[in-house]
């Protein structure tokens, strides 16, 4: 290995540290000059911004990273379509306890005959409305506001 000599300023309180750190390593002041240079370029090499292989690395990751997002978006989806096949069974059910309630309603009563299912439909849609715009805190208040409305 050929060396050339190099003159570098430097002032007292890095002069202090480099001789600390030879005395240390049982070394000179130039020793250390140089193993801290190596150092420093050595860690400039590994910069994950400054070479191609680092380049390809990140590219892998985000590719990585981007297919994990697809992923979770997936099952994020898949859960939100079970979430929503579970909540739309009640009002399935409702809507048809509805129906037959008003098939019932039409049989039981002789002059339902000429009214037509959506009137029928109309009243319950309407008397839901006010219950959930009542909300649960005053719940006794619409049942008892539907029995007056039933007593006439």
């Amino acid at each position: 290995m050929t060396t050339r000599n190099v003159s570098v300023k430097i002032d007292h309180k890095l002069y202090t540290a480099l001789k600390t750190r030879a005395e240390l390593d049982n070394s000179n002041v130039s020793d250390e000059i140089r193993s801290l240079l190596r150092s420093a370029l050595a860690a400039e090499e590994l910069d994950l911004y400054g070479n191609e292989v680092a380049g390809f690395i990140r590219g892998v990751v985000d590719a990585r990273m981007d297919v994990a997002a697809l992923d979770i978006e997936r099952k994020l989806d898949a859960t939100e379509d079970r979430i929503a096949a579970v909540l739309s069974r009640p009002m399935t059910a409702a809507i048809m306890a509805g129906l037959m309630s008003a098939d019932v309603l039409k049989a039981s009563y002789a002059s339902l005959d000429d009214v037509p299912v959506a009137d029928i439909w109309k009243n319950y849609l309407a008397q839901a409305g006010e219950l959930s715009r009542a909300g649960l805190g005053r719940i006794d208040e619409v049942k008892l506001h539907a029995r007056e409305r039933a007593d006439g």
